[in-house]
This record gives C-alpha cells, sequence and structure tokens, in this order.
C-alpha cells in the first residue's frame, strides 16, 4: 500500500510552538478516527517557519484531506 506525506506549515514568531501543538491535535484526531500513523513530527524550517507532518497510508488521505485541509502532500517510499 502507497505512504503518502501530509504537512501543515506554520509561520511567525511562535511557529515550532503552534506546530507542536498542531501535532497534539493531530494524534487526538487520528487515534479517534482509527487512522494508522506511521511517522509524525515538527520540522523548524526557520526563525519563523515550522512545520507538522504525519506519515500514514493512502486510503487515508481523502477523510484526513476533506476533514483537517494539509497544506501539502507527497508519496512517499519510507
Amino acid at each position: 500500500m502507497k505512504k503518502i506525506k501530509l504537512i501543515w506549515e506554520f509561520s511567525g514568531n511562535e511557529a515550532i510552538k503552534i506546530a507542536e501543538h498542531h501535532l497534539i491535535h493531530l494524534n487526538e484526531y487520528t487515534s479517534k478516527e482509527n487512522i494508522d500513523i506511521i511517522d509524525q513530527g515538527t520540522e523548524s524550517l526557520s526563525k519563523y517557519r515550522s512545520l507538522t507532518y504525519i506519515i500514514t497510508y493512502e486510503n487515508f488521505l481523502e477523510k484526513i484531506r476533506i476533514d483537517l485541509k494539509p497544506n501539502k502532500g507527497y508519496l512517499v517510499n519510507k
């Protein structure tokens, strides 16, 4: 089954804190909706830009896309 990486981007002075907090809500959502997570995390791209990501299976894409509206998504080979 194909795997996808979904990304939510944040900017501003508190970008990393917002990204870390968003990950908490993503964990709550994926647990409640029984969505399998392969990997997850946050990344600081610069002082004012950060992101939150999850890697999951392609069959969950449509539900997550509609419910949570990620900024980007990629197929991954992880």
